[in-house]
């Protein structure tokens, strides 16, 4: 027995508009993401990676999610002094 063509056409022309909103949306989360280690690494004057490190670690520790709490740090609606520098540990000098 055959499919409707029409019917398995519109079936596949949904399931790519699905996947091209869920890369778009993977796409979008990355590009904040990036942006946030930027903006951390230059608050605290180092390097993206020990930005990311300390962010991830704060995003684990209180149970968010990194994407939602990068997209609030963007748009400036969650204060970064809430997370620990990653230098408070290294002396001052």
């Amino acid at each position: 027995m055959h499919g409707n063509p029409r019917l398995l056409q519109q079936r596949t022309v949904a399931h790519s508009e699905v996947e091209r909103a869920q890369l778009q949306h993977a796409l979008t989360s990355r590009i904040v993401l990036e942006q946030v280690k930027g903006i951390l690494a230059e608050r605290w004057h180092v390097t993206v990676d020990e930005a990311f490190a300390a962010f991830r670690s704060y995003v684990r520790a209180h149970h968010h999610q990194l994407a939602q709490l990068a997209r609030q740090i963007a748009d400036g609606t969650f204060e970064t002094t809430l997370i620990p520098h990653p230098d408070r540990s290294r002396p001052q000098g």
